[in-house]
């Protein structure tokens, strides 16, 4: 029994450390990678952790974008998103690659 309740404890710790430092990683690669694909257009917003101050700042029916004092903000969703998206075309790339050279 003790060990079924450390068990879950050690993996719920696991669980917290590795998806936070995965969402900064993914958030920090978005972050790069916006402000070079948009030329600007687009500020990637910062990490806020109040997750009421997040919801006001969202505009009716839009997750991933708000406006403020005239300019276009990704939320952190959306700025992890493209992160995560950009490491999984680069490992499918690196795999695709990887599967030609040796075949």
């Amino acid at each position: 029994m003790i060990d079924l309740i450390f068990g879950f404890f050690l993996e719920f710790i696991l669980w917290i450390f590795v998806g936070a430092i995965f969402y900064r990683f993914f958030y920090f690669t978005g972050k790069v990678i916006t402000r070079l694909v948009t030329f600007g257009k687009y500020y990637p917003s910062k990490l806020i952790k109040d997750k009421e101050l997040r919801k006001a700042q969202r505009a009716k029916g839009n997750r991933f974008t708000y406006a403020s004092s005239k300019k276009k903000y990704l939320t952190v969703e959306a700025v992890s998103l493209i992160g995560f998206i950009f490491w999984l075309i680069a490992i499918l790339l690196c795999g695709l690659l990887i599967y030609l050279i040796y075949n």
